[in-house]
């Protein structure tokens, strides 16, 4: 079948992490959070760019003892299974535990998080003692240097959906609940025009029904601007000559809606 993945798909995760401003600055800027990004060096792949911080995961990210540690804390299996939804369609890449899974990929965004930026996210209280949703942090270093930035499309997607919400705690209330409804899979079907490329995402009116996650390109005798046009429901990636953008036209989301927009990417 098409659909079956090979060996060579590697798990890995990202962390998107939010700091509150002061009260003063945030009224002046009219959003009041911060966001955390990685500069990559020179010589990493995606050179000069700046990214969420994360990484590959590793087989200690899903060892049975991070469940015995959540569960001295107070966590139990109720908590664990409020990051899936119950009867959610099982997505291919996925493993057989999708609980299991959820909290596999949190454990990897996070030691990325610490092995790459000295930051580590963590709850040093007992859960029947928590007040409030927010990560404790333990700062271990803050390096920075200025240079040339260079913006991914990942990161360009992500960045324009945030801007749609000004208030942190409104995110981190609708990241809660957002939680429970399991993963969103945007797997970017490329297509190849006659004068450049595609990425379709889910929800795209080119998007296939049936992915071939092994090789999914699609040849497509017709421009860029041409399938454009004969597409109502528009969420996707185009690149041909200097144009790099995503393009949204009535695509309607369970995630934050961004509505139409043309999000430009310089990379």
């Amino acid at each position: 079948m098409k659909n079956v993945i090979r060996t060579s798909w590697r798990d890995a995760a990202t962390l998107i992490v939010l700091s509150r401003k002061k009260p003063a600055i945030a009224s002046r800027q009219g959003v009041n959070y911060d966001i955390l990004f990685q500069t990559r060096t020179a010589s990493a792949s995606f050179a000069n760019s700046v990214v969420f911080p994360g990484g590959v995961s590793e087989p200690v990210d899903a060892s049975e003892d991070w469940l015995r540690l959540f569960k001295a804390f107070g966590f139990d299996q109720s908590h664990f299974e409020a990051f899936h939804r119950p009867g959610a369609p099982a997505t291919p890449i996925f493993q057989d535990n999708p609980v299991k899974r959820h909290i596999s990929l949190r454990i990897t965004a996070i030691r990325e998080t610490f092995e790459e930026l000295g930051l580590l996210l963590c709850c040093k209280q007992h859960q029947k003692d928590r007040s409030s949703p927010w990560a404790c942090v333990l700062p271990i270093a803050d390096r920075c240097r200025a240079r040339s930035l260079v913006l991914f499309p990942p990161q360009s997607y992500e960045l324009s959906r945030l801007s749609v919400a000004a208030d942190c705690e409104a995110l981190l209330r609708f990241a809660a609940a957002r939680s429970a409804r399991g993963h969103a899979l945007h797997y970017p079907v490329i297509v190849h025009a006659n004068d450049g490329q595609l990425h379709l995402l889910p929800g795209d009116d080119l998007y296939p029904s049936d992915v071939d996650y092994n090789n999914g390109a699609i040849k497509a005798d017709e421009t860029v601007l041409e399938l454009r046009e004969r597409s109502k429901v528009l969420h996707r990636y185009e690149s041909f000559g200097s144009v790099k953008q995503f393009i949204i036209k009535n695509f309607k989301s369970d995630h934050i809606d961004m509505g139409d927009r043309i999000i430009p990417v310089i990379a």
